[in-house]
């Protein structure tokens, strides 16, 4: 009995685990198939909640570019009637994936594929667990009659070996003292016959009803697989058409985009910005025969009247030069370590000593001059306004000087011994608490004569000539009295 049994309980454990794992794959499929439901759903929702360009429920996200306040847009927005077809076209076409999408969801959920496979996998489970219930009762019966027989063996052990018996006494006749023996060895021994009998019975019995439990279970996992296999190729065709219908949607999206790109609508921003470029004519017609450099622009798209208008209107010349300065000019300054620099100097009416950086050029040679080379310009004793001084001009200073020196409170020490033609200005001053500070700067100019100019500007301005000389052609610029 041992050895069917262990041989029993192999057979049900497999049983047992064949059909959970049947329930399992087909419950799995059927959690599979509803997260897709449930996905394609919410894509199709997506698509629907999507902001389109022609809904004017949903308001649109602000520009960084601001709000389309101008009265002019605001006018053409509401006047014109076009709409860009082209994503109104696309926005079609999502509807429609929307509507394909959400067809498929439903024909998944409400369709013979999950139908199908729920009846399939409650038919299984079902069947599958009588099948295990069956066989558990039958095993309990085994049982049963397993311990009845076990029990009789018992009681048959007893009478037999360990109870004895008592015979009747040797010389014929019986004695009046025996007694009768307490159980018969036959009937114990009939008894645990019977019980082995019925041990056996049930074995066969239930040997047969596993054989066929077996069977049933097999057939029942090949219908499950062959139900699965039929729900998955629904599920695949449903799926295969679902993709060719959106693969066709896609289809007819580049076929939209080829045909309509320079459909009315696509290019109704460009119209009206076209529009608005033509309305310079109507403002002014002298744009139209302005023949400055501004206005002959070589590209087609540049020929617009309001640009050819506004290139009227621009200022095109240089500014007329400072009346403020009185002389300007290069020279050379040290470095702060070796070396020297060009920088421009400019006189200023105010008395003023300025020094801007220059940077020198990139095409001078070894062997050729520097932009300081060109001598300086001044107006003589005051009179005129100073002109530039080289070809960069003074528009091209920085707006800040280097330094700047006030020459009335200044030294100058013309020439520096051992330095041809250089001279230096010192600037002394008394800050907070009488403490002194104090400015010298070393500059070097190109030739004698600009040497010459330089010293002499500088000395007249110290001396006050300047200051006389303005006062004396100030009347004779104004005119004589009336």
């Amino acid at each position: 009995y041992g050895d069917w049994r262990r041989a029993v309980d192999g057979l049900v454990a497999s049983l047992r685990l064949t059909l959970r794992r049947g329930a399992f794959q087909s419950r799995e499929l059927d959690a599979f198939l509803r997260q897709r439901s449930a996905a394609d759903r919410a894509y199709a929702a997506a698509l629907n909640g999507a902001n389109s360009p022609t809904s004017s429920e949903k308001p649109v996200a602000a520009s960084p570019l601001g709000p389309d306040s101008s009265p002019t847009a605001t006018a053409a927005a509401v006047s014109s009637a076009g709409r860009n077809v082209l994503l109104e076209s696309l926005s079609g076409l999502q509807r429609a994936v929307a509507q394909a999408r959400e067809a498929f969801a439903a024909s998944l959920l409400e369709g013979s594929v999950l139908s199908g496979l729920s009846a399939t996998t409650t038919e299984f489970e079902k069947t599958g667990s009588g099948i295990l219930s069956d066989v558990d009762e039958g095993l309990k019966n085994v049982s049963e009659a397993h311990a009845h027989a076990a029990e009789a063996m018992a009681a048959y052990h007893r009478a037999s070996f360990m109870e004895g018996r008592r015979r009747p006494g040797a010389g014929g006749g019986s004695s009046s003292g025996s007694s009768e023996p307490q159980t018969d060895t036959w009937l114990q021994e009939h008894r645990y016959r019977r019980a082995v009998g019925a041990l056996q019975d049930r074995q066969q019995s239930f040997t047969a009803q596993l054989c066929g439990a077996l069977q049933e279970s097999r057939r029942l996992e090949e219908w499950r697989e062959e139900m699965s296999r039929k729900m998955l190729g629904r599920y695949c065709t449903k799926l295969f058409q679902v993709e060719t219908a959106v693969q066709s949607l896609a289809n007819d999206g580049v076929k939209n985009l080829a045909g309509e790109q320079r459909h009315a609508g696509v290019s109704m921003v460009l119209t009206d910005l076209d529009a608005l470029l033509r309305r310079g004519a109507e403002a002014g017609e002298e744009a139209a025969g302005d023949t400055s450099p501004g206005a002959t622009a070589s590209g087609a798209t540049e020929d617009w009247p309001a640009l050819a208008r506004l290139r009227g209107l621009s200022f095109a010349g240089r500014p007329p030069p400072s009346v403020l300065g009185r002389m300007a000019g290069p020279v050379q300054a040290p470095r702060r370590w070796y070396g020297t620099q060009v920088c421009m100097l400019v006189l200023t009416k105010d008395d003023w000593l300025h020094s801007f950086l220059l940077a020198p050029p990139k095409d001078a040679g070894k062997g050729g001059k520097s932009a300081s080379s060109s001598s300086s310009r001044s107006n003589g004793a005051g009179t005129g306004a100073a002109e530039a001084a080289t070809p960069v001009g003074l528009e091209s200073l920085e707006a800040e000087p280097h330094w700047s020196l006030y020459v009335p409170g200044t030294s100058i020490i013309a020439p520096v011994p051992g330095r041809a033609r250089s001279f230096e200005i010192e600037e002394v001053k008394r800050g907070f608490f009488g403490i002194k500070s104090s400015r010298k700067e070393l500059l070097q100019a190109d030739t004698d004569e600009d040497f010459q100019r330089w010293t002499a500007a500088l000395q007249m301005v110290r001396s006050g000539d300047f200051l006389r000389a303005d006062a004396h052609a100030a009347p004779a610029a104004a005119g004589p009295p009336s």
